[in-house]
This record gives structure tokens, C-alpha cells and sequence, in this order.
């Protein structure tokens, strides 16, 4: 073969090998603009293209120990996109779930959303607002990941004991920015029962399943008895004086006995609202306000004297007295050891009072804290 047949081999070769390539090549930069890429050129590639390199200036780069250098594309790529903001939280679980387990999470740190039930409803939205603004974030009612994370770092930071340091420091509003405890989350207030004067069994019909026997303890030896009212499904009203440090809280209901903790408390008031951890309570339906109470009216007490549960007594509201904020109604119905806490009600059935003290030596001077108080 002679060396003009084989130069024409190498160049044959050359075009269909390296003709592909830059077609390729060229396809790609074009399929990459189409798509948004921008591509710029080296400044220090060479002005010819690739075919216009004949034999002749390959042998001289040959002869001269120089090649021809290629610079590599410079390919300009969009920024990543920014992502997108918090979406309501469905992740591997349907929102209801989510709004289940946020509920959930509110009934741990002592909030009141409503039952359980993973329906986003009003109450549970008010109570979402409430801790939002509790933690300082955006007030919506909305549940979503972030919200579920924070509901989660509040309960797990509860269960974790507050390591004390030995050293001494003056506080400083910048150097103790705990979270506040959430207030007790109470139902509005009812209103008044609007039907006719009922009889006293038909009063004790109405409110029995609302009074609880209420049992705090230090010990085995050192127990406590006394009354509560119940004033929506998870909260309770009784005198302070009836739980004061007494550790253990228990509720009979039924034939169960159920754990209760203090919720909120007003010392000088002697009033305070209690908790269970379930829905399993039967709240009142009504209540009256005391200027709306008139002397010589009938007044009826329900609880638990001296342990005997759901005790009914009779009489009239026979004063009202108040003594700087507080309110005391006055009855000649019965009150007795273990009736503190206990409910007094008119004969409409409305929630009145919370039976508190009695005056010894005397008779019938039995006095009860007017109910508004506990939502002061």
C-alpha cells in the first residue's frame, strides 16, 4: 500500500469517527438551550473549526511538538430552585390523623381541644391559636409539621427534669425566656336553664351525674374527702382547701376510679379546677349568675357527706354577702364534713354555687362561693 492510499485510509477514519462526535456534540448544546442552560465558548479556543485542520497543519503540529488544545464547554446552570413553604402536614399519614395526634399532643401539655376525634373544629382551632401564641408563632389554627414538631419538643421538654446549676445568677428577662403554662382552657360560661321550677327530684335527676366524689391523699393515712362538679368533659370544680398539698388526686365515677391533677388554683379564693386525662365526665347544663339570685329562694346542695356520694339536701338562699371580690351565698340547705366542693343549685337546676364552709355554733349558716368566681 502505497503512502498516498494510506493517508487517505487515516483521513476516511478521521471524518467517521470524529464527524459523529461533533454532531453529537452540537445536538446536546442545542437540546440544553431548549431547556433553559446558557453555554459560553472559551475565549481561548481556537477561531477554526475542527474541519478546516487539513493534513498539512497536522504534520506541522506534528513536526513542531505543539497540538491543538481544546478547551472544555463551560455550562452555566440555573440556580436551584428556592423550596417551597410549609404544607399542611399529611406526609405517610391522612390529615385527620395529623389533627388526632396535634390533639393528642394538646391534652399532654394541659390544654383542653375537645375530644379526640381528628376533626379540626373550632375549639381545637382556638387552642392551636392559643399555644402558637404561647411559643411566639404565627397565630393561624392551622396544623401542619412544624406545628406538630414544636406540640412534640413542648411535651418531650416537660418530661425532662430542669438541670439546677450550683452557681448563683441574678435573673434577667433575657436570661429566663421559659415557656408560660398554659391557662386552664374552660368552656364559656353557660347561661341559665329558661324552663319551669322543678321538683326537688327532678333537680336531683338533672344534676346528679354532675357531682363526683374526690379523694386527695399524702398517703394511706393522711386522705382527704370531698365534692367536685364537672363543667365540661375533662374539668372539675372544688374548694382548694379540699386537695391543699395533698400529691394524689382520685375521682370516683361510676364504679371507676380515675386520676385527676390541679389544673389552676386561687389560694385566698379557696377555688381551684381540676383535670382528668380523659373525657368521661357529664358537665352541668346551666348556670346562674349571682346578682341574678334572689334571697327566699330555693337552693338545693348535692355531694358527699362524710363519704355518703350524691346526698341531697333542701332549703332556701337565705343572704349574699361579699367581702371585697369574693362572693359567699348563704343557705339554710345542709352542708357538711365532705360536702366541700359539692354543688348548689337552684330550682331550675342551674349551678349556682361550690359549697365551702359552715360557721360552727350556729344554725344554718352555710356558705357557698358563687360558681362565676371560677371563671374570673
Amino acid at each position: 500500500m502505497s503512502f498516498a492510499s494510506l493517508a487517505r485510509n487515516i483521513a476516511l477514519l478521521s471524518t467517521l469517527i470524529v464527524a459523529p462526535v461533533l454532531s453529537y456534540s452540537a445536538d446536546f448544546k442545542e437540546l440544553w438551550k431548549e431547556k433553559g442552560g446558557t453555554v459560553k465558548e472559551s475565549a481561548k479556543s481556537s477561531s477554526k473549526s475542527p474541519e478546516s485542520t487539513g493534513p498539512s497543519q497536522a504534520g506541522q503540529n506534528e513536526k513542531s511538538g505543539s497540538s491543538i488544545s481544546r478547551q472544555p464547554e463551560q455550562v452555566d446552570r440555573q440556580a436551584p430552585a428556592k423550596p417551597s413553604p410549609l404544607k399542611p402536614a399529611t406526609g405517610d399519614v391522612g390529615p385527620k390523623e395529623s389533627v388526632k395526634r396535634v390533639q393528642a399532643l394538646l391534652w399532654k401539655l394541659g390544654y383542653d381541644p375537645g375530644p379526640i376525634d381528628g376533626v379540626l373544629g373550632a375549639q381545637t382551632r382556638t387552642v392551636i391559636k392559643t399555644f402558637q401564641e404561647h411559643v411566639g408563632m404565627p397565630s393561624t389554627g392551622e396544623v401542619d409539621d412544624r406545628l406538630i414538631a414544636q406540640l412534640e419538643l413542648e411535651v418531650d421538654r416537660r418530661k425532662k427534669p430542669e438541670k439546677i446549676e450550683p452557681k448563683i445568677e441574678r435573673a434577667t428577662p433575657e436570661s429566663d425566656k421559659r415557656i408560660p403554662a398554659p391557662p386552664v382552657v374552660l368552656p364559656k360560661m353557660p347561661g341559665p336553664l329558661a324552663s319551669q321550677e322543678l321538683r326537688p327530684q327532678d333537680v336531683y335527676r338533672k344534676v346528679k351525674d354532675s357531682v363526683v366524689l374526690l379523694v386527695a391523699a399524702k398517703s394511706r393515712k393522711e386522705i382527704s374527702q370531698g365534692s367536685a362538679v364537672a363543667i365540661s368533659p375533662r374539668h372539675l370544680l372544688t374548694n382548694y382547701h379540699v386537695i391543699r398539698n395533698q400529691p394524689f388526686i382520685l375521682v370516683k365515677l361510676d364504679e371507676q376510679i380515675i386520676k385527676a391533677r390541679l389544673a389552676k388554683k386561687d389560694e385566698e379564693r379557696d377555688v381551684c379546677i381540676l383535670v382528668l386525662e380523659e373525657s368521661k365526665l357529664t358537665p352541668i347544663k346551666g348556670v346562674r349568675r349571682f346578682q341574678d339570685l334572689e334571697v327566699g329562694e330555693k337552693a338545693y346542695t348535692v355531694g358527699a357527706p362524710s363519704g355518703l356520694e350524691l346526698t341531697l339536701g333542701e332549703g332556701i338562699i337565705s343572704g349574699k354577702r361579699e367581702e371585697g371580690h369574693r362572693k359567699f351565698i348563704q343557705t339554710s340547705a345542709p352542708i357538711s364534713p365532705g360536702s366541700s366542693g359539692g354543688g348548689l343549685f337552684d330550682s331550675y337546676g342551674n349551678l349556682i354555687g361550690i359549697t365551702t364552709f359552715v360557721v360552727k355554733d350556729a344554725q344554718n349558716l352555710n356558705f357557698a362561693i358563687s360558681v362565676e368566681e371560677y371563671w374570673e
